[in-house]
C-alpha cells in the first residue's frame, strides 16, 4: 500500500509489504531459510515543499553562514568527507605471500602500565576491517562465555583459489588472557562459485556476532553469527550477500547463505550489526545505486532483521527500509546499530543533514536516530541531535573551544559560542545502556569553511559520548578528550580516527575509544595509538589517567610503549567489555601493516588482553545530569527465566521486588506477533512467585514480556 502525503511533510507513516523471497544460493548446502523483502513506502518530499524549505534556509541559514565562513580563518587545517564512489574491488597482488611464510610475532607479557600484545590471524590486506571510515562490528565479546571473537577475511595466498574470500574467526576463550587460549584462522565461510578474477561468493568487510542462549556459560552451546556482502551471481559486483553460523567450538559445524542482488533495495556493503541475548540479530545498510558504477543514494536505510530459530540453529533474516530523507540527496557518511541488554529497545544512528535543523555554519552532519521499542520490528524517527546553535549540547557549544582556541580559529570580532557551526566526524559508534537510552561514540568538531568539512586544528575537535537519558528528546554530550590528528593516509588509502564505543553487559559503564598520533613522530595519523576512556553511567563519572599517584583529566593511551606503540592501525573495540567485580577489561584488536606504507599489505591481527579499569579509576564528575538519574525511584527488580522448560499448560517465574509493583505480561511468536495478554495488577514486596497460563498455545517457541512499573523484561518460552 502506498501512503500518500497532501501537505508539505513528509509522511512519517510506513505499511510493511511482504514482496517475494531472497533469491538465495544455498551452495552444497540446502537449508529452509529463506530472506523475505519488506518495503516500507512513502512519498519522500514534494517539489513544493522543497522549494518551501529552500526559501525557509534562505532566510534563516545563510545570513548566519555567510557570517560564520567570514570569521572562521581561511588557513586552518580542514578535513573534507571522504568522497565514496563505488568501493573498488581491490587488485590480486602480482606476488602472494604464502601464509606457511607467516611466523606469529613474539608474545610478551605486558608490564606495568604497559599492555601485552597477542597475535592472532592473518589476512590478507587491510580492508578487511574496512575502509576509510567503514566501521563495523568485527570484535565481540560475551562476558557471561569469558570469550571473545574476531572475524575477518583469510589470507594472504591464493590457495585455495579464492582464499581472500574466505572468512575467518579468531576465537579466545578463558578470558583470552594467553596465547593459549586463543584459536587463529578457523574457517567459517569458503567461496566456490568461480567467475571472473574472484569466485562471486567471495565474501568481503565481515561482520560478526555471538549468540549465546540465556543462561548458558559454555563455549560449545555458543554460536558466531557472520554477515557479509559478496561480488553477487548475478550482478558481478557488489549487491550479493554472505550470511551463516559457525558453532564456537566446533570448527566443522557451520552454515552458508548466499542472497543474489535483487534491487530494491540496493544492497550494498553493511556497516552495523548487534544481536540480543534473545537471538534478534540486526544488520543495517545504506540504501544506494551502485549499479552504473557510481553510488546513488536511495533515501533509506536497510535493515536486515533475523531471529535464531533453536530448532535448525539458524538466523532467518527479513529485509524493510527504514525512510532517512538527506539534503540534496547526500548519502550519509555513516550508519550503526545497537541493540538494548534485555533485547527490546533498538537504535539506528545516520550521520547526515536532512535539512530540519538550521545550525550556524556551512552544511554539517549531525546524528539522526530510528527508534525501536519492539526489538527492531518497527521503527520511530527520524531523531535529530542539535549540536550547535543556542538549542545545542551545552558541553558541545560553551565547552568544546576553549577561549583561547576560538582565537586561534576565528578573526576578530570573535562570534558568540552560539554563532559557532559544529559538525559531526564521518564515522561513529553506538550502543544502549541499561535504560534502553543511545550512547553515540564520535568526533565532534568547528565546522569547515565548505560544506561536509571539519577544522582539524588540534583541540578544534573532541571525541564524546553523545546521549540521552529519556529515550531521545534531550541529548547531552560527555568530552572524552582531545585527539592531536585527525587523519592518517596510507599510499591512497586514508582512515580517521575510528571512533567507537562498547559497554559493559548490563549497560551501566560505557568506554570510548579512537586513534591518535603523537605530532613529533608524524603530521598526519598514521602512526596511531589507541585512547581510551570510560563513563560509569551509574555514578556519572569518568575514568582519569593516573600519573605520579594522582588521577589527571585526560583518556588512557592503551598501547602507550606496548609492542604496537605507534603502529595501533587499525583498531576495532568489542561492542562489550569483560567484567570481573570491579574490573573492566575492554577487548582490542589491532591490525598491523606488514608494509606501513600500504593498505594492501598482508595483516597481523593483534589482541590487547590486559587492558582495563577498575571503578576507584572513575574520579571525575560529569556536569551533565546523571543517566541514573530518572531511574533512582526504579525498583530493584529481579526476574527469573521460566521454569520448567520446556513446558506445557502451566510456566512459573520467580519476581523479586523491592517494594510492590504493578505487573502485566504479553505473549509474542518468534516473528512478534501478540497472543495474548495478562494484568496481574498490584503485586507485593517480596519474592513472588508468577503463574502463567500456557494451555492455548501450540509446540513451540515464544518470547514473553513483562511489564513491571513500566519496566519490561524479556523471556523465552518453551512450549510442549
Amino acid at each position: 500500500m502506498l501512503i500518500l502525503s497532501i501537505d508539505l511533510q513528509r509522511s512519517n507513516d510506513s505499511n510493511p509489504n511482504s514482496k517475494g523471497i531472497f533469491n538465495r544460493i544455498d551452495n552444497e548446502i540446502l537449508a529452509p531459510y529463506s530472506i523475505k523483502i519488506m518495503y516500507l513506502y512513502a512519498i519522500k518530499f514534494t517539489a513544493m515543499r522543497k522549494l518551501y524549505i529552500t526559501f525557509i534556509l534562505l532566510i534563516a541559514g545563510i545570513g548566519l553562514n555567510a557570517q560564520n565562513a567570514a570569521k572562521l580563518r581561511s588557513n586552518l587545517p580542514q578535513a573534507k568527507a571522504p568522497e565514496r564512489p563505488m568501493i573498488a574491488i581491490e587488485p590480486v597482488q602480482q606476488n602472494p605471500i604464502s601464509a606457511a611464510t607467516i611466523l606469529p610475532g613474539e608474545y610478551k607479557k605486558g608490564q606495568k602500565g604497559i599492555v601485552s600484545v597477542i597475535p592472532i590471524g592473518t589476512s590478507a590486506n587491510a580492508f578487511t576491517y574496512g575502509y576509510g571510515g567503514g566501521q563495523k562490528t568485527m570484535v565481540f565479546a560475551d562476558d557471561n562465555l569469558n570469550a571473545v571473537i574476531n572475524i575477518h577475511r583469510m589470507g594472504p595466498g591464493t590457495t585455495p583459489p579464492g582464499l581472500s574470500g574466505y572468512l575467518a574467526m579468531d576465537r579466545g576463550i578463558n578470558g583470552a588472557a594467553k596465547p593459549g587460549d586463543w584459536s587463529s584462522n578457523v574457517e567459517i565461510y569458503n567461496s566456490t562459485i568461480s567467475g571472473g578474477t574472484y569466485f562471486l561468493d567471495a565474501a568481503r568487510y565481515p561482520q560478526g556476532v555471538i549468540y549465546n542462549p540465556e543462561g548458558n556459560t559454555d563455549p560449545a552451546n555458543a554460536y558466531a553469527i557472520f554477515f557479509a556482502p559478496n561480488l553477487s551471481s548475478t550482478a558481478t559486483t557488489w549487491g550479493g550477500l554472505s550470511y551463516g553460523r559457525s558453532s564456537l567450538m566446533d570448527n566443522s559445524d557451520t552454515t552458508k547463505h548466499l542472497y543474489s542482488y535483487n534491487p530494491p533495495p540496493y544492497t550494498y556493503i553493511p556497516d552495523g550489526m548487534d544481536v540480543s541475548k534473545d537471538g534478534v540479530v540486526l544488520v543495517t545498510d545504506i540504501d544506494q545505486d551502485w549499479a552504473t558504477g557510481s553510488v546513488v543514494y536511495q533515501g533509506n536505510i536497510i535493515v536486515f532483521r533475523g531471529l535464531w530459530d533453536d530448532v535448525a540453529k539458524d538466523v532467518n533474516y527479513e529485509i524493510q527500509t527504514v525512510e532517512l530523507y538527506t539534503e540534496s540527496n547526500n548519502r550519509p557518511a555513516n550508519q550503526r546499530v545497537a541493540i538494548s541488554p534485555d533485547g527490546q529497545t533498538a537504535w539506528i544512528v545516520a550521520l547526515a543533514n536532512n535539512e530540519n535543523l538550521t545550525t550556524p555554519g556551512m552544511l554539517n552532519y549531525y546524528p539522526i536516530l530510528f527508534k525501536s521499542t519492539d526489538a527492531g520490528q518497527t521503527w520511530q524517527g527520524p531523531i535529530e541531535v542539535q549540536l550547535d546553535g543556542p538549542n545545542g549540547i551545552k558541553e558541545i557549544v560553551y565547552g568544546l573551544l576553549s577561549d583561547s582556541m576560538m582565537a586561534v580559529l576565528y578573526n576578530p570580532p570573535l562570534p558568540s559560542r552560539e554563532e559557532i557551526g559544529y559538525t559531526t566526524a564521518f564515522d561513529c559508534d553506538i550502543v544502549v545502556d541499561k535504560f534502553g537510552n543511545p550512547h553515540i561514540g564520535v568526533i565532534v568538531g568547528v565546522t569547515g569553511n565548505s560544506d561536509y568539512s571539519i577544522v582539524v586544528a588540534e583541540k578544534s575537535f573532541a571525541a564524546f559520548d553523545i546521549y540521552s537519558i529519556d529515550g531521545g528528546i534531550n541529548w547531552y554530550a560527555q568530552k572524552m578528550g582531545y585527539p592531536q590528528q585527525f587523519r592518517g593516509n596510507w599510499g591512497d588509502n586514508s582512515e580517521d580516527n575510528r571512533t567507537q564505543i562498547a559497554s559493559t553487559m548490563d549497560g551501566t559503564k560505557v568506554f570510548v575509544t579512537w586513534l591518535d598520533t603523537d605530532p613529533t613522530f608524524s603530521d598526519n595519523n598514521n602512526s596511531p595509538n589507541v585512547f581510551c576512556r570510560g563513563f560509569d553511567l551509574m555514578a556519572n563519572k569518568t575514568t582519569g589517567t593516573l600519573t605520579g599517584g594522582k588521577y589527571v583529566d585526560l583518556p588512557n593511551n592503551v598501547t602507550l610503549f606496548s609492542d604496537v606503540y605507534n603502529e595501533s592501525f587499525f583498531a576495532c573495540l568489542s561492542r562489550y567489555v569483560f567484567t570481573d567485580n570491579n574490573k573492566y577489561t575492554i577487548p582490542i584488536v589491532i591490525e598491523g601493516l606488514s608494509d606501513v606504507t600500504s593498505m594492501d599489505s598482508w595483516v597481523q591481527f593483534k589482541y590487547i588482553p590486559d587492558f582495563y579499569y577498575t571503578d576507584a579509576d572513575f574520579v571525575f564528575s560529569s556536569n551533565n545530569p546523571g543517566v541514573g538519574i530518572p531511574q533512582l525511584n526504579m525498583l530493584d527488580v529481579s526476574l527469573s527465566e521460566a521454569y520448567p522448560t520446556p513446558a506445557e499448560n502451566q510456566v512459573y517465574f520467580s519476581l523479586t521486588l523491592d517494594k510492590s509493583a504493578t505487573v502485566s505480561y504479553d505473549i509474542f511468536t518468534v516473528s512478534g506477533q501478540k497472543l495474548t495478554s495478562q494484568i496481574y495488577g498490584r503485586v507485593a514486596q517480596g519474592i513472588q512467585t508468577l503463574q502463567v497460563d500456557i494451555s492455548s498455545l501450540k509446540t513451540g517457541i515464544y518470547f514473553i514480556r513483562f511489564n513491571v512499573n513500566g519496566n519490561t523484561f524479556t523471556r523465552k518460552l518453551v512450549v510442549r
